[in-house]
């Protein structure tokens, strides 16, 4: 038997024994309730499913029943795959636009020379300002921001700040940055370093 075999637990027979002996004991027993565990989960079933004004000797109803609470079973299993499934892409949609977000910033790293770091400063007409950027593209779209509106690249075009817009892209050591091919244009100890950018100096 089930039990000898170890294929169901002590507890468990022991309880198939006790609901056997209730069908013996129940004097109004019907087709789905003749037993008292059987009893109980009828019950459970219509308070969820509010199949209490079921006939239960009546076989046909008794199908229906179950083929009813079988779909909403059902139904309700779908739903909630449905919800799981819609988080867990989320979740995926989410980590696979993280993974993107890393990796674009990972391309957009300054060159292992120029350091983690770039400053932008920039005048127009005398008024000072900077801003320091972690990534090549952010640079980039700053500069190109400056430049739609008339600042010139200073390195290029030795432009009196005093007197009209530019800007020079520096990093920590003040090295002088070509940013549009990530690399020191002039070092900070190179010869030509001090008449370059004497002249920025406000």
């Amino acid at each position: 038997n089930l039990f000898t075999m170890g294929m169901i637990r002590r507890e468990l027979f022991i309880l198939f024994i006790l609901d056997a002996i209730s069908m013996l004991i129940i004097k109004d027993k019907t087709m789905i309730k003749p037993s008292f565990i059987l009893t109980q989960l009828w019950n459970l079933i219509s308070i969820l499913f509010k199949t209490d004004k079921v006939n239960t000797n009546n076989p046909l109803e008794i199908l229906m029943m179950l083929s009813n609470v079988k779909n909403k079973i059902s139904n309700a299993f779908h739903s909630i795959k449905n919800k799981f499934n819609n988080v867990k892409n989320s979740i995926t949609s989410v980590e696979r636009e993280n993974r993107k977000y890393e990796k674009t910033r990972d391309l957009n790293k300054f060159n292992d020379e120029i350091g983690s770091k770039v400053t932008v400063e920039s005048v127009s007409d005398g008024k000072y300002d900077k801003k320091t950027f972690k990534y090549k593209d952010r640079t980039q779209s700053y500069v190109h921001m400056l430049e739609a509106n008339g600042y010139k690249n200073y390195r290029k075009y030795s432009i009196n700040p005093e007197h009209g817009k530019s800007y020079i892209i520096i990093n920590k050591n003040k090295d002088i940055i070509d940013i549009e091919n990530n690399r020191i244009d002039i070092k900070h100890d190179h010869p030509d370093y001090k008449f370059i950018i004497d002249g920025w100096k406000i």
